[in-house]
């Protein structure tokens, strides 16, 4: 092949990559919450709170909850673009509800993820992370995160409580 021919197979490529991605990323954004809600549906439990998924209305209503933590699915599109996050903080509150202490003891962890085809598959590249992830295995990496988060949180206000 000559390297024109090498260069408009290239182009080709990038072109059908792009049109799968603008058709495929929201189903994929879908599945990934699909897949990070199954820990509340399946009723696992990590430190002895179970996993629930929005189980009241927020303002964020895709979040997965594990005491008083939570990963939150944002997504966003400006100017045609979409942009996704997953941001782990302290939870949302139900609707009236307020914080005794207005500030979260931990700073919020977030990611920005894009998607890209590796292998004709499509997966999440994680920023924050310089990781790429299947919706399945993102889900996992979320749950597991979530998880250091609330022993994080739960140890600050152990620690807090004891002084």
């Amino acid at each position: 092949m000559s390297e024109f021919d090498d260069f408009s197979s290239e182009h080709s490529q990038r072109s059908a990559n792009s049109k799968r991605l603008a058709e495929d990323t929201r189903p994929e954004w879908a599945l990934l919450k699909q897949e990070a809600s199954r820990f509340a549906i399946d009723g696992k439990e990590f430190d002895g709170n179970k996993f629930e998924w929005a189980p009241y209305p927020s303002y964020y209503p895709d979040f997965l909850k594990l005491g008083y933590v939570s990963a939150t699915f944002i997504s966003r599109e400006a100017n045609g673009v979409l942009s996704f996050q997953i941001r782990l903080t302290r939870r949302p509150l139900e609707p009236g509800k307020l914080w005794a202490d207005e500030e979260s003891p931990l700073n919020t962890i977030e990611w920005s993820l894009k998607t890209a085809i590796e292998e004709d598959e499509i997966v999440w590249d994680v920023r924050g992370l310089d990781q790429k992830f299947s919706s399945a295995a993102l889900a996992e990496k979320i749950a597991v995160e979530l998880s250091k988060y609330h022993l994080a949180y739960r140890k600050h206000y152990e620690n807090w409580s004891a002084a």
